[in-house]
């Protein structure tokens, strides 16, 4: 649905959507715990925001 709206889906994929979900790993790989993976595992199941600041600041803005 996201790519459909840009002119350039590709591009926007390689540029904005691939870099932010390796920092997102990144942060996860460094901040994992079983707490946060049953946390993410809930938060999946019934629908809820996780508030993590690290998967917030998506787009590279102030990423810890």
């Amino acid at each position: 649905y996201l790519l459909a709206k840009v002119e350039s889906p590709k591009k926007y994929n390689d540029q904005v959507i691939y870099p932010d979900k390796l920092r997102i790993n990144q942060e996860y790989v460094l901040r994992r715990t079983i707490t946060l993976d049953l946390r993410i595992i809930f938060a999946t199941i019934f629908g809820y925001d996780l508030n993590l600041r690290w998967i917030q600041d998506a787009g590279g803005k102030n990423a810890d």
